[in-house]
C-alpha cells in the first residue's frame, strides 16, 4: 500500500541565506495576474535574466523577461506585446558576447491561430532592436514545444521547434536569418508522432540531436552540420516520453523521460544510438503527464528532476550509471516546469513556480548548495529505486521524411512594462511544512486474476478511475460508486497496468499486476 500526502499548510523550511544567496518569490501588482519564470541566465555584470510567462484570469500568458541584481531583485520588468498575437510563451534567455541579449520564445497568431517560434534581440536596458517569427503552419492548441536555443562559438544560433507531428531544427545567423533549417515528419501519417520533440542537444561544428517520439515510442534524431539526418533510431518500450538529452561526463548520451509514467533515464552511444543501460524508478508516486524532466550532470554524478502528479517535484542524485544515491522533493505545491540549473559543484538557481497560500508565484533559488542549502528542497524518505529495463529490447530504425524549413519574416515586437512583487520564499517559517498523512486509495489483492478492491476516500466517490496498459492504451473507465469498489480485469491479459483516480483536486495512480 502507497502513502500519499496532501499539503494544507505551506510553510518554507527555514534556511541560512549568505551574500547574494536567494529564494524570491515573484507576484504581479495585479492580484488576478500569475507569474512562471521559465528560464535564468547568469550574465557578464553579475545580473540575472529571467525569462517569464505573466497569465491573467484568463489564463492566457505573455511572454517577458526581467533585469535582476545579484540579490533576486528586479531591476526592471518587461512583457511582450507581439503583432497580431493572442498569446506568448518564454522559452529560453541568452546573453550574447556584445552584451544584448537573446529571447527565444512562442506566439500564437490571432487570424490563423498558427504557432510561430519568435526570436528578439534586445540591449542591456530592455530595448528591442529586431524581432523574428518562424511560422509553424499549424493551429494546435496542445503538442507543441520551442526548445532549446543554443549559441554557438561562431555567434550563430541552433534552435529545435516541434508541433505535433513535426520536428523543425534550424541554423541561424547572430540576426535571426535561416543558414539552414530542416522539417522532419515523425511516424505515421495517421497521428502519429504527436508532441514529436523535447529537447535539442548541440554538437558544435557536427549538428545535433534531439530527444522525440515516433507515435508512442521514444525516438532520436541525429542531424549533421547541415541539418541533414544522419541515422534515426527508435526504441519499443512502450508508452514513452523521451523529455530532456544531455552528455554523459563519459561522452555517451543521456535521455530522461518517462516510460508508462514512471521516471527513466537511459544511456547511448553517440555514434549510432545504441542502447548502453536503461533505469526506471520504482517510487511513491509516478510524473505527471506535462512534466518536463530535466537532466543535470555534476562531475560523475546525473542529477534527474522532474514534477510528480501531486505536483510535487523531484529530485534524484544518481551515480553515473543510474543508480539512486538520495532523493529530495519540494516543500510545497508546484505549479509548472519547475527546473535547476547548476552554475559549479551544486551551486546554482531552483526556478519555475510554487503555490502559496492558493496564490500561484515565480520563484528563483540561489544557494551555494541546491540538494543541501536550500529552503525549497528536503531530503525524501524513501528513497527512490533505480530498476534495470529487464524486458524484451527493441532499437528499431525509422526514417521520417525530411524537407527544407525556410518560413521565417520581421515581426513588431514592442515592450510593455510591468510591475514585480517581491517577497521571501524563506521567511516566517518556525517548524517546516504541517502536514496530515492520509491514505486515499488503497488496491487489494495485488496481484489479482479477476476482480480488485479499490478502497477511496469519501470525497473520491463519484470520481473516474481509468485503467491504462504501459502503451497508454486505455482498457477499462468506470465511475466510483462507493468507497469499497469493485473493480473487475477478468477481461485483460496478464501483466502490469496503471490504475488512475482522478480527484477534483489530485489525480492518484497505482501499478496494478493481473496474473492468472
Amino acid at each position: 500500500m502507497k502513502k500519499y500526502y496532501y499539503l494544507f499548510t505551506l510553510l518554507f523550511a527555514s534556511a541560512s541565506l549568505f551574500a547574494q544567496e536567494f529564494a524570491t518569490l515573484y507576484q504581479p501588482h495585479d492580484p488576478t495576474e500569475s507569474i512562471v519564470v521559465r528560464d535564468v541566465a547568469v550574465i557578464s555584470d553579475n545580473s540575472i535574466l529571467a525569462g517569464f510567462d505573466l497569465a491573467g484570469a484568463d489564463n492566457i500568458p505573455s511572454a517577458g523577461l526581467m533585469k535582476l541584481d545579484s540579490d533576486g531583485n528586479v531591476t526592471w520588468a518587461n512583457t511582450l506585446d507581439i503583432a497580431d498575437s493572442d498569446a506568448g510563451c518564454t522559452f529560453e534567455v541568452l546573453e550574447k558576447a556584445d552584451g544584448n541579449y537573446y529571447l527565444w520564445g512562442l506566439s500564437k497568431e490571432s487570424v490563423t491561430a498558427n504557432m510561430r517560434a519568435i526570436l528578439t534581440e534586445m540591449t542591456p536596458d530592455g530595448v528591442i532592436l529586431w524581432s523574428k517569427e518562424y511560422d509553424f503552419g499549424w493551429n494546435v492548441d496542445y503538442a507543441y514545444t520551442v526548445n532549446k536555443l543554443y549559441l554557438l562559438p561562431s555567434g550563430e544560433m541552433q534552435m529545435m521547434i516541434a508541433v505535433f507531428g513535426r520536428v523543425i531544427v534550424m541554423q541561424t545567423d547572430a540576426e535571426g536569418n535561416i543558414i539552414w533549417g530542416k522539417q522532419s515528419s515523425i511516424g505515421p501519417p495517421d497521428g502519429g508522432g504527436k508532441n514529436p520533440g523535447f529537447e535539442w542537444l548541440s554538437i558544435p561544428d557536427d549538428g545535433g540531436m534531439c530527444a522525440s517520439k515516433a507515435t508512442n515510442d521514444l525516438s532520436i534524431l541525429r542531424y549533421n552540420a547541415d541539418g541533414y539526418l544522419m541515422w534515426t533510431r527508435r526504441y519499443e518500450m512502450g508508452y514513452t516520453h523521451g523529455k530532456t538529452i544531455k552528455r554523459s561526463p563519459n561522452g555517451n548520451i543521456l535521455i530522461g523521460g518517462f516510460r508508462g509514467f514512471t521516471p527513466m533515464v537511459m544511456e547511448i552511444n553517440e555514434a549510432d544510438g545504441t542502447v548502453n543501460w536503461v533505469k526506471w524508478f520504482e517510487g511513491s508516486l509516478n510524473m505527471e503527464y506535462g512534466s518536463m524532466a530535466m537532466i543535470n550532470i555534476i562531475g560523475d554524478e546525473i542529477i534527474f528532476d522532474y514534477s510528480n502528479n501531486v505536483k510535487e517535484h523531484i529530485i534524484l542524485r544518481l551515480d553515473i550509471n543510474g543508480e539512486v544515491l538520495e532523493t529530495y522533493k519540494t516543500t510545497a505545491p508546484v505549479f509548472d516546469y519547475n527546473k535547476i540549473e547548476f552554475t559549479e559543484d551544486y551551486s546554482g538557481y531552483f526556478y519555475g513556480s510554487f503555490m502559496q497560500e492558493d496564490e500561484q508565484k515565480g520563484m528563483i533559488n540561489k544557494t551555494d548548495n541546491i540538494l543541501e542549502g536550500s529552503c525549497i528542497l528536503e531530503l525524501y524518505e524513501p528513497c527512490y529505486v533505480a530498476r534495470p529495463y529487464d524486458e524484451t529490447f527493441s532499437d528499431t530504425p525509422f526514417a521520417p521524411t525530411q524537407t527544407d524549413f525556410t518560413s521565417q519574416e520581421d515581426i513588431a515586437v514592442s515592450m510593455i512594462s510591468e510591475t514585480i512583487t517581491t517577497s521571501d520564499a524563506c521567511s516566517g517559517s518556525d517548524l517546516g511544512i504541517e502536514t496530515e498523512q492520509l491514505e486515499l486509495i488503497s488496491i487489494y489483492p495485488n496481484p489479482s486474476a479477476n476482480m480488485f478492491t479499490l478502497n477511496v476516500t469519501a470525497d473520491l466517490v463519484q470520481s473516474n478511475y481509468v485503467i491504462t496498459d504501459l502503451a497508454g492504451k486505455v482498457v477499462a473507465k468506470q465511475l466510483i460508486n462507493s468507497e469499497n469498489e469493485l473493480v473487475d480485469v477478468s477481461h485483460l491479459n496478464n501483466g502490469h497496468y496503471l490504475l488512475t483516480v482522478f480527484g477534483e483536486e489530485m489525480t492518484i495512480t497505482e501499478k496494478i499486476t493481473v496474473h492468472k
